[in-house]
């Protein structure tokens, strides 16, 4: 029985991983929540107005529920309703707040807490290290090999998805560089 809870703990801890939406860019991320408080709720008003496919669609609605910025309408379905956090989001109409409300989401989400777990790291001492981790490359350097010195690098990102998250090696890929764009981003 004392088992458990830790077992608990541990399937909480990797679930986010397994989940991580393949959404690379944050800002359209937001953008979605945008969308649906001026009312493009649906998949194809979605689609046409975001100039998506449909796929794509899917992994930015997985980012912004990930997030805690949208969720199901639950009486209409394939219909999305702002979530208590994206509606503090859509409030907001000054761009220095909007964008640090951006960086307190992401930097307070459960993959930065799930990996800090994985890392054996504090959240606090382990988001300062995925930021200098995912900080982007110079324009003048190769954004696919660049790694940070001093912190978590891609490859290890991308281990630590398919050893923890169960994904494969490119998706595990996408997934670590999900990340780095959102870093980028915020």
């Amino acid at each position: 029985m004392s088992d458990m809870p830790a077992a608990r703990n541990a399937r909480n801890r990797i679930r986010p991983l397994k989940t991580f939406p393949q959404a690379d860019n944050i800002n359209r991320v937001f953008a979605f929540v945008d969308a649906v408080a001026a009312g493009k709720d649906n998949w194809h008003a979605l689609e046409d107005h975001m100039g998506l496919s449909y796929r794509a669609v899917f992994n930015y609605m997985h980012a912004a529920r990930w997030l805690d910025l949208l969720k199901p309408d639950r009486a209409q379905h394939g219909r999305y309703l702002l979530s208590s956090t994206g509606a503090r989001y859509a409030k907001i109409t000054d761009p220095g707040k909007r964008a640090a409300f951006r960086r307190r989401q992401v930097l307070q989400s459960k993959v930065i807490r799930s990996l800090a777990n994985c890392f054996d790291l504090e959240p606090e001492a382990f988001r300062e290290q995925v930021l200098e981790a995912l900080e982007p490359p110079g324009r003048n350097s190769n954004a696919a090999v660049h790694n940070s010195d001093t912190g978590i690098t891609i490859e290890q990102l991308t281990d630590t998805f398919t050893r923890v998250g169960g994904t494969t090696g490119e998706t595990s890929r996408r997934r670590a560089y999900a990340v780095r764009a959102w870093r980028k981003d915020v």
